[in-house]
């Protein structure tokens, strides 16, 4: 269980605008995740605060985290109303959690959004943000053989996304920091990626012979019902989905972990096969795709970052929304396209299934880490 690190108390999961919190009834201190106080008055902050909290040294980390058991940095933040002095905040750089001690989060969700500005700071952060190391230059060449900085690449990193942007994928704005590599998505990427460019040049007989057929969804023992996510029908179809796979399966997994992470996938596409069959039970037309499992993981990215915003492009205009504006548009587009679904090859039925399970494993697993089922199991013996 998570538990109070005032008082013991186990938290309990509430919802708010912001996204989940866990508050703890005793106390009233609550654990919230840091990308979900973006979207607050001090949401300006947030990335400011990150920094901060990275720069802490080991040995000053004191405080247990609630969520993953690891030591807290406590750092100084914005002023609190009425007063000069700084609010303390205590941040988990292993799960993204900030504790606030009863009062601390109502103090900071009335601060104005000004006091994010250097001159509303109290004077003790202002001096804790004067000892961070300095951004580089924007523009700095590195040294011949070298790689340069990564904040240094910045600018070009940038320009790319803007064209991903016109390309009318989305791209992240100010995306979650992992604190693990997402090695299960590269893998995935890497796997599908060689399966499909090596099936293309017998296209028509693999998805035959592995596609998903409605008529047939017992074919090969049942693997057809999974074996379709490993199959698409051209670069295009294969590069849009490892994108999306790409883009929002890095931070899924960081949190989920490996295992969970991976059920998740399988799920999904099973899901989708399911129901895609009883949209079309007499369909002998096979379905290929890793789109139904892809779209269990951006439902769950959506319930997971509520307030998370994205850039997207529409008619060589770029627009920033909130990840669930987005998220409810292609939920509605989806069950459009599965109510109408005629002359198209879009599988819109697979895409519905994915994200059902999506929703089902969210409402099942919630925020819940590996690391603290483990340390729950432990405490049970």
């Amino acid at each position: 269980m998570f538990a109070c690190p005032n008082c013991q108390t186990r938290l309990t999961k509430q919802p708010s605008p912001e996204g989940p919190r866990w508050v703890c009834g005793a106390c009233g201190g609550r654990a919230v995740h840091l990308p979900s106080l973006r979207c607050t008055p001090p949401g300006a902050f947030v990335r400011r605060l990150w920094a901060l909290a990275r720069n802490v040294p080991s040995a000053e980390h004191k405080r247990p985290c609630p969520i993953c058991d690891n030591v807290m940095a406590t750092v100084p933040t914005i002023a609190v109303p009425g007063s000069g002095e700084p609010l303390r905040l205590d941040l988990c750089l292993s799960c993204q959690f900030v504790w606030f001690d009863p009062n601390e989060h109502d103090a900071w969700v009335r601060a104005s959004s000004f006091a994010a500005t250097d001159a509303g700071l109290p004077a003790e952060t202002r001096a804790a943000l004067a000892r961070l190391p300095p951004d580089p230059p924007p523009n700095v060449v590195p040294p011949e053989g070298g790689t340069g900085d990564h904040e240094g690449s910045s600018d070009h990193e940038f320009e790319l996304k803007y064209l991903i942007c016109l390309l009318g994928l989305p791209v992240e704005v100010d995306p979650p920091p992992l604190h693990t590599p997402p090695w299960c998505t590269w893998t995935l990427i890497g796997l599908v990626t060689a399966v499909s460019i090596g099936a293309l040049p017998w296209l028509p007989e693999a998805v035959s012979a592995w596609g998903f057929v409605p008529a047939e969804m017992w074919r090969h023992g049942g693997l057809t019902l999974i074996t379709p996510f490993f199959l698409h029908a051209g670069l295009v179809h294969l590069l849009g989905n490892m994108y999306f796979l790409l883009v929002f399966g890095d931070n899924v997994e960081d949190l989920l972990g490996r295992s969970r992470y991976l059920a998740l996938l399988l799920t999904a596409t099973v899901a989708g096969s399911l129901l895609y069959a009883a949209a079309s039970p007499l369909s002998r037309t096979p379905c290929i795709g890793a789109s139904g499992g892809i779209a269990g993981v951006m439902v769950y990215y959506g319930l997971l970052f509520p307030k998370g915003r994205l850039k997207v492009g529409l008619q060589f205009r770029i627009f920033e929304v909130n990840v669930w504006v987005a998220l409810v548009l292609w939920v509605i587009i989806q069950l459009i396209g599965m109510i109408g679904q005629t002359g198209t090859q879009v599988a819109y039925a697979a895409h519905a299934g994915g994200a059902l399970a999506g929703l089902i494993f969210w409402s099942v697993n919630g925020l819940v880490s590996p690391r603290v089922l483990s340390v729950e199991a432990t405490a049970r013996r």
